[in-house]
């Protein structure tokens, strides 16, 4: 009897702890149903396109006949192109039941509401699944909030549903110099840092100071700022580096910037000039040694021996002819 009696107590406290520490975890809204941006993180390319889920989960037995949500982003980066085509039901509400269209308000730039319901006022859904998939189009460089503003679930007896938001994000980063190379000064312009924050410029690792003073990003994580070149005498590449305060170090923009050297191209060919004076003649060189004597050429030889053979001739001629006198 003893033994049976400890066990109903061992029970009844049991199921007390319980009981409260759901309680404390209720009241702490540690359970409450989350509604999701999902990925969290995004980015993409000028023209390209990417899509977010908002998911719900549960960690309880909910019920939940309708759904709204207010979604709010930066309309000069990013845009929904055609409300019909890029924003989809998802499958929460469908895997319970009949599902009315989705209510679709996005006529307010940089916002978007979307809501549904199940057809019959008394069904309800529960557990985990998306509520909508959302196509957006990257309209230019920064940084957009992805922020769910309002999010709403109701029962079948129009009683709202606490839950918690989890908001998204997207960031197209970006350093632009003008001019890429030069001499004097550059303009910079920092495109997706996260908004309000102060920025220092730095050249080659060293802070520079930049006009305007007290550098922040814009509402969109943009900032412009003009430099006046450190080194323009040191020609060559130069890494020039952006930095968000109390920032993430992947919201870092760098680039690099080319310092010209200053000597100039080599010119073109001048014109010949006049031909100068005729210098004074040189000292006579010294007499060269004496060469092997040389063979009498043919056509002297030839003469001389005809000369002589007719000389002879004569000779023979005369002397025969006194011999006959």
């Amino acid at each position: 009897m003893r033994k049976c009696f400890k066990a109903i107590i061992l029970a009844f406290v049991t199921m007390m702890l319980i009981a409260g520490a759901r309680t404390m975890l209720v009241k702490g809204q540690a359970i409450n149903p989350e509604i999701a941006v999902i990925p969290e993180k995004n980015t993409a390319n000028i023209g390209e396109a990417f899509t977010i889920n908002i998911t719900i989960t549960s960690y309880f037995e909910i019920e939940v006949n309708r759904w709204e949500i207010k979604l709010k982003f930066a309309p000069g980066i990013l845009s929904i192109m055609n409300k019909t085509s890029d924003i989809k039901q998802g499958d929460f509400l469908t895997n319970a039941g009949s599902v009315l269209p989705l209510q679709i308000d996005n006529t307010t730039a940089g916002w978007l509401v979307i809501g549904q319901s199940l057809e019959d006022a008394e069904d309800s859904a529960s557990g985990n699944g998306t509520l909508v998939t959302v196509k957006f189009t990257v309209a230019g460089y920064g940084y957009s909030k992805l922020d769910l503003t309002d999010t709403k679930l109701y029962r079948p007896d129009f009683t709202e549903i606490t839950n918690t938001p989890y908001d998204g994000e997207f960031r197209l980063k970006l350093l632009r110099l003008t001019p890429e190379s030069g001499t004097a000064a550059v303009l910079i312009e920092g495109f997706g840092l996260l908004d309000g924050r102060f920025v220092s410029i730095q050249w080659d690792e060293n802070d520079v100071k930049v006009l305007p003073e007290g550098l922040k990003t814009d509402n969109q994580g943009n900032f412009l700022a003009m430099l006046v070149v450190p080194t323009p005498t040191v020609s060559g590449s130069h890494n020039i580096t952006a930095t968000a305060k109390g920032d993430l170090p992947e919201n870092t923009l760098k680039a690099i910037f080319t310092v010209v050297a200053q000597t100039g191209p080599a010119g073109p060919q001048g014109e010949k000039g006049d031909k100068g004076d005729t210098g004074a003649t040189g000292a006579t060189g010294a007499t060269g040694e004496q060469g092997p004597a040389g063979s009498v050429p043919l056509e002297y030889t030839v003469p001389s021996l005809l000369l002589a053979l007719v000389a002879l001739i004569i000779a023979i001629y005369a002397i025969l002819k006194a011999k006959k006198s």
